[in-house]
């Protein structure tokens, strides 16, 4: 089983059972309680699903971007080690772009050759993948499960 599954049904599970015992009946008493009305701190009672999606998808999506934000945090900290602060400006196009027309613009912008860019961009490439298969076996019980773990959240992330 893999840990976000077990950490997802752990939730549904405590929040049916909170539900079920904020909802017991005692006697005949009845509860009215009013959607509009706002919380102590004034925020609302209940959010709205976001964009439609089931809750378990959209636990499924945070987790990724989630998964996602950590390999970036984790890969400037890397190059903030390593000394190579200039190269952080690199890892959107590393990551997102795959239009190679910017890395001359980059390259002058960091005071770089265009093929040092390249190369650079290319080790980050193998970093981000080596970095976020890390992330991910520490999530899962085997090795033989990473792939399966990625695959999902390519799959989550609409890639």
């Amino acid at each position: 089983m893999l840990f976000r599954s077990f950490i997802l049904r752990a939730l549904q599970n405590f929040l049916a059972s909170d539900w079920d015992r904020r909802t017991a009946r005692k006697r005949d008493e009845r509860v009215v309680v009013s959607l509009d009305e706002p919380t102590d701190d004034g925020g609302a009672r209940y959010e709205p699903a976001s964009g439609g999606d089931a809750p378990d998808r959209t636990f499924d999506r945070l987790w990724a971007l989630d998964l996602l934000a950590t390999v970036r945090q984790r890969l400037e900290a890397d190059l903030v080690k390593a000394g190579k602060t200039a190269q952080i400006r690199l890892l959107p196009l590393a990551m997102l772009d795959e239009d190679e027309t910017r890395y001359a613009g980059v390259a002058q912008e960091l005071g770089m050759a265009e093929p040092a860019v390249r190369k650079a961009i290319e080790r980050l490439r193998l970093r981000w993948a080596t970095v976020l298969r890390e992330e991910v076996a520490a999530t899962v019980q085997t090795p033989e499960d990473v792939d399966a773990e990625l695959r999902e959240v390519l799959a989550v992330l609409g890639k």
